[in-house]
This record gives structure tokens, sequence and C-alpha cells, in this order.
């Protein structure tokens, strides 16, 4: 016979676990070989047409009352077997940084330590790292699968969370695996000189591991961070950076190198400018003002400018620190430009004869037209002149510039707002830019481009999309980009430090 009202819940009868209260269908007085199979018919939608002639195969002899409680556990955990459930995994980036949940040290995900014991340890690193910056994370966690170890995720997490002080690397981190049962201590470079490897060990072995071996895991935990703290306490640390010279030593390499920069440029500069220019007896030639020659008379301006510099600081004030070297530089870069422009402006002027030019048709020299250069300029030029935006010379040739147009006009681009015309190829457009509409973090803005010539009518306005603002970053020291903390301020992170995987391990 057919079970009826298959979706009718039936009234919990005497079945083990689980199974009360899942027996569907209408009749309470089946057979208990029918009971078995038909919650059995939980695990398989398609058994809601049930017979008692099926559920036969479930059937087996009368066994006596000792025997079933043996026989309902065998049929579960092959159900279960049957039936798995999901394994659980953790990754790094799933394990809560105690400095942005909390702005404290403390993750216990394993629930390992009370309330109170979590506060002590909080304590005892908030004064730590408050005598000498030194970071200590403590970390429990179920299982650390599917990594390939305990230490390959606790090096992963520490550098992940960057603990300690960027530059210094003076962070700890003490993890706890519960279900791998192994602890890993992992020192950051800046804390491997005071724990090296022998001595974390020997922290977990006196400290930590006999508490654990006796279930004792918030003693073990407490009593590793007490010695950690100990020993960490009395350490200073410094920068990790290469060795300082010396400041006389500095002092003297750098005017000795300055001396040989300017002399190594200056006689570039002189070579550079014997080198004959070639030019076409008829045409145009412009170029940017700021290349060539320029750059070198920057080079030896700069050289000059801050040797004497240095030289002044050091006879001054007796040494030359980096604040020295900062304002020496400064000086010496605007000091350099400066004598640049007027070099370079001097060398090309009227008068200049340093640099040769010839012609470059019949290879004899040109001769620079002194006279009314402007005679020959057109009226595009004469405006760029006026707007200082380039500045002309003119060529002739003796032999080929037999008319009296028959010249070169050099023009130097000088660095101006000013650019070059679409339509009468000037230098003579000024492009003006104005918002009409500010971008947000959420829109985007728009801006209105107003170019205009004044040299020849062109005028042209265009409007141009303005993307949104980039969202703020959260600032801080370290190369994750999270905010470094001062021991105990919420929603912070930890410092920037790293780990070259130094430590050591026990399982117990």
């Amino acid at each position: 016979m057919h079970l009826t009202n298959k979706y009718e819940l039936y009234k919990p009868f005497s079945l083990p676990l689980k199974f009360q209260g899942y027996i569907r269908g209408s009749e309470l007085n089946l057979s208990p070989t029918f009971r078995i199979a038909k919650a059995f018919s939980i695990l398989t939608p398609n058994a809601c047409q049930l017979t008692e002639e099926s559920a036969m195969l479930f059937s087996f002899p009368r066994i006596k009352p000792r025997f079933k409680q043996i026989l309902w556990g065998g049929l579960f955990a092959l159900a279960f077997y049957l039936f798995p459930l999901a394994s659980y995994a953790l990754t790094v980036q799933e394990v809560p940084n105690p400095q942005q949940v909390s702005g404290g040290w403390v993750t216990d995900m394993a629930q390992l330590l009370s309330p109170q014991t979590t506060t002590q340890i909080n304590q005892l690193i908030t004064q730590l790292e408050a005598t000498n910056g030194t970071e200590i994370a403590v970390v429990t966690v179920p299982s650390t699968a599917p990594a390939s170890s305990v230490k390959a995720f606790a090096t992963e997490l520490f550098n992940t969370w960057q603990i300690g002080k960027q530059g210094q690397d003076n962070g700890v981190l003490f993890l706890v695996s519960l279900d791998d049962r192994r602890v890993e201590i992992e020192t950051g470079y800046g804390v491997e000189g005071v724990l090296p490897d022998g001595r974390v060990g020997r922290i977990l072995d006196i400290h930590v591991i006999p508490r654990f071996r006796q279930d004792d895991y918030e003693g073990g935990i407490l009593a590793g961070t007490q010695a950690l703290v100990r020993a960490l306490e009395q350490e200073t640390y410094n920068p990790i950076t290469s060795p300082m010279v010396d400041q006389p030593t500095a002092v003297k390499t750098l005017g000795f190198g300055g001396i040989l920069v300017a002399i190594a440029s200056a006689v570039a500069s002189y070579f550079k400018l014997k080198q004959p220019l070639y030019l076409e007896p008829l045409g145009r030639s412009r170029i940017q003002a700021d290349s060539g020659v320029s750059w070198l008379l920057y080079l030896i301006g700069a050289g000059l400018v801050f040797t004497v510099g240095l030289v002044f600081w050091a006879i001054v004030w007796g040494q030359v620190g980096i604040f020295g070297f900062l304002v020496v530089g400064a000086i010496a870069l605007a000091a350099a430009f400066a004598l640049r422009s007027g070099l370079f402006a001097l060398l090309r002027g009227k008068n200049s004869e340093l640099q040769p030019v010839h012609c470059q048709r019949c290879q004899v020299p040109m001769v620079q037209v002194t006279e009314n250069p402007g005679e020959y300029l057109s009226s595009g030029d004469r405006v760029a002149q006026q707007l200082g935006s380039e500045t002309f010379s003119v060529w002739r040739c003796p032999q080929c510039g037999d008319t009296q147009n028959g010249v070169h006009i050099r023009s130097w681009r000088q660095l101006s707002r000013y650019e070059t015309c679409p339509k009468c190829d000037a230098l003579t457009l000024e492009r003006q830019t104005q918002t009409l509409k500010h971008p947000t973090q959420w829109s985007s803005g728009k801006r209105e481009i107003t170019l205009h010539c004044h040299h020849c009518d062109y005028h042209k306005i265009t409007q141009e999309r303005i993307p949104p603002l980039p969202p703020p970053s959260s600032g801080g020291g370290g190369s994750s980009g999270g905010s470094s903390f001062g021991g105990g301020s919420s929603g912070g992170s930890f410092g920037g430090g790293s780990s070259g995987g130094g430590g050591a391990g026990r399982s117990w």
C-alpha cells in the first residue's frame, strides 16, 4: 500500500536522535522496519512513494535491545559518512585585525581566553609599545587549513598585518592553532637580535607548552606573552639603514665630486659650443630653449653652487647633517637654474660668437643680422616675441643669401603658457580653463576650455568631463596603506613591519 498525506508531519515516535519528528505520513501503526526506511527517505527526495514491500529492503531479524544502540549508531555513522559536513577552512584575510577592530592586540577566534585575560594581555603589550614601540599580536585560530603549515600561515599573517614599526621591524606574532595543536612565535627582523630562534624556543618550552599539555591554554598564552614582554621591554631600536658615512668624509667626498662634475660639464660645454651649427640658407628652425647646451650649463651651475655651499656650511657650523644637505641642495638648484638661464641667454645673444654657424649648402660661415632683424619676422613672430613665448635670431649666408629675404630665422621656444595656434602656426595660443562643476567621489565634474590666439582670430570653446575623485586613503606608514597606531586608538592598523620567517614553533 502507498502512503497518503505525504506532506503531513508525523507526530514524533520513539526513534533515536534526529530522526524523531521527521517521519511523514498519516499512519502511526507502521511496522518498525517501515519506520526505519521512511526515516531514511528524508535524505532521498524521490522516496515519497515508499511502500511496505520496498521497505523490506531495510528489514533485519529481531535483535535484543542491548544491540539496538550499536545498530543505530552504525546507521547514523553511515549516514554522516555518505553526507559529510563542509570542512572548516580559514585564510589569512579572514582573521580579524585587532588594531582595526578594537585598537587592541588580541584576536581570539578559538575562544581560549577569558575577557579578563584578554584585557591583561592588551595592557602588557600597550605598555611595551609605549616604552620602545614594540608590537606584539596574540592570535588564536581553530585551524590554519588550507595553509601548508602553521609556520607558513604565521609568516603570511605577520607580513599581511605588517606587525612592527616601519624601518624598525620590531614586531612579534604569537599564534596558536588549536586543531593543529601547534604554536608559532614569528619575529620581525628588528627583534631577531634580542629574540633569536633558540631563545624563542626556550620561552615556548618553559612557559607555554607545559601548560598547553595540561589544557591550560589561557595560562600558557598569558605566561608566554609575559615572557616576551620581559625580553623586549629593555630593548631600543634604531632604523634599519645602511651605515652612515662620517660627516668629514661626506663633506670631502661630495665637495670633491661637485668640483669634478663642474669641471667635466664645463669642458663638455666648451667642446659642444665649438662645434659648428649648420643651417639652411633659407628657412626656419625652432628649438626648445631648455635643451642642449642649457642643461650642460645647469650642471655646471649646480655643481659649483653646491660645492661652495657645502664647504661654507661645514666651515660655519662645523658639520654637515641631513638638514644641511637639504638646505644647500635647494639653494644650489635654484641658483643653478637662474645661472643657466642667464648664461644661455648670453650665449645665444646677438654678440655671441662661441658657437659658429655655417651654411649647410655651401659650408660657408653665416653672418648674424644685427640691424633691424624684426623686419624679417612675420606678424605672428612679432606677437610671440612680445608675449615672451619665443625669441629669434636671423642669419644670412654671404654666398647663398643673394636676395633681401634670403635669411634663416632661428627661434627658441621659451617656457610659457602659450601654445602653437592650429590656424596661423604662431606660438600665440592661450588656453584658459574654468571649472563648471566640481567632481565628487560619487559624480564626475565638468570644465570649460577656451582657446584664444593673440595673433589671429582663432577662438574655440570646448567642454570636457572631470573624472570623480578617488576615495580617501586611510594613510599610514606601512605599505599596506593602513594608519599606524600609538598603542590604543581604535580603528588603526599595525605600523608597517615585516618578517623574514624568524622565530620558533612547538607542538603539544
